[in-house]
């Protein structure tokens, strides 16, 4: 069996037909059926490219499948188990989701019959093969699942895919990881979806839907970041409220002293204005917690994917990198004694001054005299939590110079 020119074909089946050019027609010994069905099954997809409506297109495709019909159950040819692919594939670009299960019925049950099992057996690189093309069924049965937005039914056929396949069918499983991916996304299911993109980047870095999943992921949690700083914010603002108030109560109780009247339960609002305002700053804490917490995700995912596949790089925008190191900032500010959120603040506020976009930016620049002053503000306070005299010195004088900057 002719294993290489085989496994190019099934492999161009999962990214289209703009690639099967390079394969069809290469092979001087293979079925002539077969080249001329695979030819008239690129020039079916291009035509379609060429005009959607038209029906030229679709005569090629009935063309190529009657060819394939033969071919598929044809066990002397070496074409036999890629041409039940291109049937389950021909149903789906037609759009025939219920086509594409039963043409994937047919090819497993072929595929089960004794005759097929006996040269599987007499072949062992047939074997190994066969579990690449049944991986490649079940991932065009689940993409018209999807296609038809039967997505439990597609979820089933998906989550089970990698254990299922594994190694011999690695190829698929990356695919069928981004289209489970692009399922959960579209569910709302993110924290699913993250961890699975997150699994994606890391095994399958090349995968061409990532960047697409990567900015539909990074959208939702920028959006998601956005709610949690506007609850932030809106908790700023009532404790601010609660700080007039209390200047009000404050201003009470000295004329009531000053009256020799009792201010017993002006105190006690004056307590309870402080309990509040405790409970206040640790929601506060809480929101931009779980900000930062996506911050952190977002940035790791673009690290992984950036180390892994330079050709689909995610670079860090500007506007990105400064409301990460203000909220962290401001984080460091509510939990003041703990250095290492100072520590954390210092490091993004550096990253963003890195960035060459912010270089470029006029002194004069609101944000860059903001963010400058914050990162004054984060060396300073570093400087009161280190215990090394040196390192003081050192952070006092970065600090002074940040400050004096603005």
């Amino acid at each position: 069996m002719r294993l290489a020119p085989l496994r190019a074909v099934v492999l161009a089946l999962v990214f289209g037909a703009s690639r099967l050019g390079a394969v069809c027609g290469q092979d001087p010994g293979a079925d002539a059926r077969y080249k001329q069905a695979a030819e008239a099954f690129r020039h079916a997809i291009g035509k379609r490219h060429e005009s959607p409506s038209g029906p030229e297109w679709r005569t090629l495709l009935i063309e190529s499948s009657r060819l394939f019909e033969q071919i598929a159950s044809d066990l002397e040819s070496d074409e036999s188990d890629v041409a039940w692919i291109y049937l389950v594939r021909v149903a789906y670009e037609a759009g025939d989701w219920n086509g594409v299960a039963r043409a994937a019925d047919r090819a497993n049950a072929f595929w089960d019959s004794p005759e097929s099992r006996a040269r599987a057996t007499r072949e062992p690189s047939d074997s190994t093969e066969r579990t690449s093309h049944v991986a490649a069924i079940d991932y065009w049965r689940a993409a018209a699942l999807v296609a038809a937005h039967d997505d439990e039914a597609a979820l089933r056929v998906l989550e089970t895919f990698r254990a299922k396949y594994g190694q011999e069918a690695s190829f698929y499983v990356g695919s069928a990881m981004a289209l489970q991916a692009e399922v959960l996304l579209r569910r709302e299911a993110f924290d699913a979806a993250e961890r699975l993109i997150f699994d994606l980047a890391y095994g399958f870095p090349g995968e061409g839907r990532l960047p697409a999943l990567v900015a539909r992921l990074a959208e939702h949690d920028r959006q998601l970041a956005e709610r949690y700083g506007r609850q932030e914010r809106e908790i700023q603002r009532r404790i601010e409220a609660l700080a007039d108030q209390r200047l009000g109560v404050l201003q009470r109780i000295r004329l009531a002293r000053v009256a020799g009247e009792s201010a017993d339960e002006l105190k006690k609002q004056l307590d309870d204005m402080s309990a509040s305002k405790v409970a206040l700053t640790r929601d506060q804490a809480e929101f931009l917690a779980h900000a930062i917490e996506i911050d952190h995700t977002l940035e790791g995912l673009r690290h992984w994917i950036n180390a892994a596949s330079p050709g689909t790089r995610i670079e860090r925008h500007g506007d990105d990198a400064s409301a990460r190191a203000f909220r962290q900032f401001r984080l460091a500010k509510l939990k003041d004694d703990d250095s290492s959120e100072w520590d954390s603040a210092r490091e993004l506020f550096e990253a963003w001054f890195s960035l060459p976009s912010v270089q470029a930016l006029p002194k004069a620049d609101l944000e860059w005299r903001r963010n400058c002053q914050s990162l004054g503000e984060a060396y300073f306070r570093l400087a009161g939590t280190t215990q090394s005299p040196a390192r003081r010195s050192t952070y006092v004088a970065i600090a002074v110079r940040y400050l004096v900057a603005v």
